[in-house]
């Protein structure tokens, strides 16, 4: 049975002939005058209910700190975007990619990395397309079409459930380097402690001072060495470049390849791994800071 007075209205004990096997359902807040009521404590178990919430917009860079999930009738995400670069994205709520919000964002995933042959690090990711969904606690970045310096951008979505604020994390190997990516809901400065944590900026990841803040709804990565890396260390760099793969694709038949000829570009597969010509097959690699399609 399910009760939404915020007060139990008065009853006789025994209303409830079977009350004793059933459950009460009760507003939020209110268990222990339900309990303590004539009639309504007969029931052998009451529960406390969390209210759909009709209306709530979430406001870009505000902390925000919900500890449970929560059934939303309307949500507004308000951001304000003040230029085209690609940015970090890291909300609590799903988020399916309709031709509409497509017409106003574009939306990409962390797919690896790799290293050019003069030290360069990317950081590869891929455009996501209609119907894919963009899903909560996870990194991501976003990219709209038009900036507005004046007037946030609003996201709407119907009948959403808004997730706890869970600081959820994901890791990807290079051949030297494990990068470990993180979101953030709270705003907090770097400290001394946050060694090597890097944050997407103008289109591209830049390694962060003690003193920079963290803003809320945006994901960073950490760099660190991996612990079974069989090359020499190399120092993390200062600056990370992202690469989208998705933009600038090139379809070809065939790639020749001169065995004399040093200066051709170096060839990687989509794990960041580099493979000579005579290796490649069928399939899919990144040549110049673009995918190329083998058939």
């Amino acid at each position: 049975m399910t009760v939404e007075w915020n007060e139990p209205i008065s009853i006789i004990s025994g209303t409830f002939s079977n009350g004793a096997n059933a459950t009460l359902y009760v507003p939020t807040g209110t268990l222990a005058a339900y309990e303590g009521a004539v009639g309504w404590g007969d029931f052998g178990n009451i529960v406390e209910t969390t209210p759909d919430v009709t209306d709530m917009t979430l406001i870009d860079g505000e902390d925000y700190s919900n500890s449970n999930d929560k059934p939303v009738k309307q949500l507004h995400y308000s951001r304000t975007f003040k230029n085209t670069n690609w940015q970090a994205w890291y909300v609590p709520f799903d988020l399916t990619l309709t031709s509409e919000i497509l017409e106003h964002f574009a939306f990409a995933k962390f797919a690896g990395t790799y290293t050019e042959e003069d030290g360069s690090f990317y950081i590869t990711v891929v455009r996501m397309k209609e119907g894919d969904v963009v899903k909560a606690n996870t990194p991501y970045c976003v990219q709209a079409k038009v900036a507005d310096n004046d007037n946030p951008q609003v996201i709407t979505q119907t009948d959403v459930t808004l997730k706890a604020a869970n600081v959820n994390s994901f890791y990807v190997l290079s051949a030297e380097k494990k990068i470990t990516f993180f979101g953030n809901y709270i705003r907090r400065a770097v400290t001394a402690e946050d060694t090597n944590l890097y944050a997407l900026s103008g289109g591209q990841y830049s390694k962060q001072k003690p003193g920079n803040s963290l803003a809320p709804f945006r994901c960073f990565f950490t760099i660190e060495d991996r612990e079974d890396n069989p090359y020499s260390t190399t120092p993390n760099p200062a600056m990370v470049k992202m690469m989208v793969l998705g933009e600038d694709e090139t379809a070809v038949e065939e790639l020749p390849f001169d065995g004399s000829n040093r200066t051709e570009p170096a060839v990687y597969d989509l794990s960041g791994r580099k493979v000579s010509r005579q290796q490649m097959g069928k399939g899919i690699y990144i040549i110049n800071n673009k995918k190329v399609f083998v058939k």
